[in-house]
């Protein structure tokens, strides 16, 4: 959680939204309400909006709701058979407010109407990238399973842990805690759901993973009606649970932050992207420096390229080299389009290699002109 918090992912919007549905969804499951239903719709929109996997946490929640549904009627000898008529009105709601809250977000303020279709439309030709596929059970080597990088140990199963225990508390000491039930649920469900689909990368676990979070926490609501050792070794337990995962975020967030002993770079980014953005900017404050714009980015998988691009205006993205990009002042090209770049740009601009992720290059291209006003400036 903190270290892909610390990078411009969607997966840290949507699990921002979607801790704040999942506090508002359950309730909603409690207490039926049309500001409560309003509350959750939104939040649910602003998970549709940030990233099209928000359908899985929806799909992960239905089953908890309706678990937490049922057992809040049996627990409740006041109604001999669930009341559904309490709930139709702010489901209604809920669906509604969801709706146009997205909308709002895919068309632009509803200035553009076809990202509505568009949003829809992704459901039926949604195609995922190559090179992903991992096995059912990568996320739970991920993040329990303990494993050693040079001396370090890597692991949340202490998180894990206190999860279980959680769980266990709520069903030993038979306290009802719809919280509890529901994010235990969700948990599993998001875990099952996701392990099924080929399609694995380390942050796609952000959601599932703040559950299980959430879910660890609540071991202590019964703190109170422990006995003294029971509470004793719990508070050990906690203490070193931090002192670890304190240490382990150091180490990610730090000095391994793009470090292959790092469980968690996945595909780190190389160092050469941040010093090629802080290049540009020095290029671009130059006395009587040219334009630097629009800049060209020739190919495919350029992430995070966009990135570090984003302070400047225009940018344009081809997957192959046209003959109209000859002008452009800097052009990015990725491995595959060195050679055609090469041919069309040998006579108008300055090769220059750089990196962009580990054991992937990109080679800058730079106009001649500016090339030889850096130079001229830089021997100054």
């Amino acid at each position: 959680m903190v270290y892909y918090n610390r990078m411009y992912i969607h997966e840290s919007l949507l699990t921002l939204f979607a801790m704040l549905a999942c506090a508002a969804v359950l309730r909603l499951t409690e207490h039926p309400s049309k500001r409560i239903a309003i509350a959750s719709g939104l939040c649910i929109g602003l998970m549709f909006a940030t990233k099209e996997t928000f359908a899985i946490s929806i799909l992960a929640w239905l089953p908890a709701v309706g678990l937490c549904y049922w057992r809040q009627r049996a627990n409740d000898a006041r109604h001999l058979c669930p009341n559904l008529r309490l709930y139709l009105l702010p489901s209604g709601l809920l669906i509604i407010t969801s709706a146009l809250s997205a909308a709002y977000f895919y068309s632009d303020g509803f200035r553009s109407m076809q990202g509505i279709i568009d949003a829809v439309r992704t459901y039926f030709v949604y195609e995922t990238t190559a090179g992903h596929e991992k096995g059912m059970g990568y996320y739970l080597e991920l993040l329990v399973w303990p494993k050693q990088e040079f001396g370090i140990w890597w692991s949340e199963a202490l998180i894990a842990l206190l999860a279980v225990i959680a769980v266990a508390f709520a069903v030993v000491k038979r306290v009802p805690n719809p919280a509890v039930l529901f994010l235990a649920v969700a948990t599993v469900c998001h875990f099952i759901i996701y392990s099924c689909i080929g399609y694995k990368t380390p942050w796609l676990m952000m959601v599932p993973w703040a559950h299980a979070c959430l879910l660890a926490g609540y071991v202590f609501s019964y703190f109170p009606n422990l006995k003294t050792r029971s509470r004793f070794l719990l508070t050990l337990l906690l203490l070193t649970g931090l002192a670890y995962q304190t240490k382990q975020s150091i180490h990610a967030s730090g000095r391994l932050a793009n470090d292959s002993r790092n469980p968690y770079a996945y595909v780190p980014t190389s160092k050469d992207a941040a010093k090629v953005e802080r290049w540009l900017h020095e290029l671009r404050a130059l006395p009587d420096a040219p334009t630097l714009t629009p800049i060209g980015v020739i190919g495919q998988e350029y992430w995070p390229l966009p990135w570090y691009l984003r302070s400047f205006e225009t940018i344009g993205y081809w997957p192959t080299p046209i003959q109209a990009v000859t002008g452009l002042p800097i052009i990015f090209a990725m491995p595959a389009q060195e050679q055609a770049c090469d041919n069309l740009l040998a006579a108008t601009h300055t090769k220059l290699p750089r990196g962009l992720r580990a054991n992937v290059a990109v080679t800058l291209y730079l106009r001649n002109d500016i090339w030889q006003h850096w130079m001229r400036t830089d021997t100054q």
